[in-house]
Parts: structure tokens; sequence; C-alpha cells
């Protein structure tokens, strides 16, 4: 099983920049996955594509999370639908 290590510090610079990053209206969200991307495989030593699919990865449980958390608000009246 391989895996991708960084510091806590290059984590928290690739999480705040890339959070920072999809806050620019229209391409912010898909410039945020490639910033990522970027600023992971520079400061790793590991592939490109495992890089990707961390990154893919990683997304799509973020996505999965946020869509159950919705679905909990609006059944609990939280959030009108």
């Amino acid at each position: 099983m391989a895996s991708i290590e960084l510091e806590y510090l290059e984590e928290v610079v690739v999480v705040l920049i890339s959070s920072l990053t999809a806050l620019v209206p229209v391409v912010g969200p898909y410039l945020a996955f490639i910033i990522a991307i970027f600023l992971i495989y520079r400061m790793a030593d590991t592939s490109l594509l495992m890089v990707i699919g961390a990154v893919i990865i990683t997304r799509f449980i973020a996505m999965l999370v946020a869509l159950a958390v919705l679905k909990a608000l609006i059944a609990f009246g939280i959030i009108n639908r």
C-alpha cells in the first residue's frame, strides 16, 4: 500500500490555499482541485498519478459527507428545501 506523507504544516498550507482558491467565483472549485494536486505533488515524493488519485478520492468522500449533512439538515428542518 502506498502513501503520501506530508508534515502538519504542509497539510495546513495545502488545505488553506486550496480553500481560498475555491472562493474565486466561477472557476474556484475547479481551480482548487488543480491547486491541491500541484501543491501535494510539489511537497511529496510520489508520482503524479498517485497524487491525482488521492485528491479525487478525498474530494469524492468530502462530497458524500457534504450531501449526507445536507440531507440531515433538511430532515431536521433546519434548512428548508
